[in-house]
């Protein structure tokens, strides 16, 4: 999750940057962030290995990263003043 995280933030940040509203990327990033996990854990229904299994986890976990680009940022857009930044 690590890793993935700060791959969708920079995702986010290439996105913004090139000219796409805010609001349209944190809904990009969640949308990634809720349906990947969903699309691999339903994929668990037709692992027969645990290699796969194991593979379908990390991916869920790894596309759930992406959910941070839209919803930890969010404190900053909608309060800015108020927000703490690290």
């Amino acid at each position: 999750m690590a890793v993935f995280a700060n791959i969708g933030g920079w995702i986010a940040d290439t996105l913004v940057g090139k000219g796409f509203s805010i609001t349209a990327v944190r809904k990009i990033m969640q949308s990634i962030g809720f349906l990947g996990p969903a699309f691999f854990l339903t994929q668990l229904t037709y692992v027969r290995t645990p290699a796969m299994s194991l593979l379908c986890m990390a991916c869920s976990q790894g596309s759930d990263a992406f959910s941070q680009s839209g919803l930890y940022s969010n404190h900053q857009d909608i309060g800015p003043r108020y927000a703490v930044s690290f």
